[in-house]
């Protein structure tokens, strides 16, 4: 008996493994094909939504970043209107803009971040990794600058760093460790320069 076309877009795990088989074959473009071609004709929305992921995480895998915005903003489409994935959908754009920021995907960060923001825009999680891109892109530059000047002493250079860098780059776990590391390099710059 032939397999009905309702019977192959019900199945998922079909599309899947056949872009999996491609991402193995190390065939970007067969594998990304077979899940558009999958959406095409998938109807059900958190197997879409399980698309859309599959499309970023290869895209992320084969290094071709700019081609993640497009199955965001339709996973975005898909979370504003969707009480079910909106906070799923939300914190792996979250974790993701993290990760960008880690390999210096600024602009890439601050968009997918911004994203997140439109989904759940009083998240605090969001806000906090929203703000640690916005910081990190606004004040590297002159980091950077600073952290090269012999003349700076390293204490200053530390205390700049505890603003300007994000937790996981700082070796952080969490902002009450991040706030008590910056009290104690205050209270050590204050003896070390009374004057300052």
């Amino acid at each position: 008996p032939t397999r009905r076309s309702s019977d192959l877009s019900d199945n998922i795990s079909l599309w899947l493994g056949l872009s999996e088989a491609y991402v193995e074959s190390n065939e970007y473009l067969n594998a990304r094909n077979v899940l558009e071609k999958a959406l095409e004709v998938v109807t059900d929305i958190k197997d879409n939504t399980i698309i859309y992921l599959e499309l970023i995480t290869i895209d992320m895998n084969f290094e071709m970043f700019s081609s993640i915005h497009k199955p965001i903003d339709k996973l975005v489409e898909i979370a504003i209107n969707n009480d079910e994935i909106k906070e799923d959908i939300t914190s792996t754009l979250s974790d993701l803009a993290s990760y960008l920021m880690q390999m210096e995907k600024m602009e890439d960060a601050k968009k997918i971040i911004e994203k997140a923001t439109k989904i759940l825009p009083e998240d605090k999680e969001v806000l906090k990794i929203k703000n640690e891109i916005e910081n990190y892109i606004r004040y590297i530059d002159d980091f950077r600058k600073i952290k090269e000047d012999k003349k700076i002493k390293q204490e200053i250079v530390d205390l700049i760093a505890f603003n300007v860098l994000p937790n996981n780059e700082l070796g952080m776990h969490d902002e009450e460790e991040k706030e008590a590391m910056t009290r104690s390099e205050e209270r050590r710059v204050g003896k070390e320069c009374p004057r300052c």
